[in-house]
């Protein structure tokens, strides 16, 4: 299962995916696994931002919590570093 896909609309911020990242290599032994990302250099910020947030999701659900407190709080702050804007979920 991919961090983020390239050409997906981003969930959180608003714009398209341009980056295509994903956990690579052989499952049943994770010592094995690598993230792969194309050697991708992340200068599209809604992107970057997407992927983060992403991660930081996938954290929390493998630690067996959520947090989306601590995630719109992350989202404002990458928000404003990146110069991205928040998507409106009407």
């Amino acid at each position: 299962m991919s961090y983020i896909r390239a050409g997906h609309e981003l969930r959180d911020f608003e714009g398209e995916s341009t980056s295509y990242v994903f956990p690579s290599g052989d499952s049943r032994e994770r010592d094995k696994i690598f993230v792969e990302d194309y050697d991708d250099t992340y200068e599209d910020n809604p992107s970057f931002a997407q992927l983060i947030i992403n991660i930081i999701r996938r954290f929390f659900k493998e630690e067996g919590f959520e947090d989306e407190e601590y995630i719109e709080k992350i989202k404002k702050v990458l928000s404003k570093k990146l110069n991205v804007k928040v998507r409106v979920i009407k």
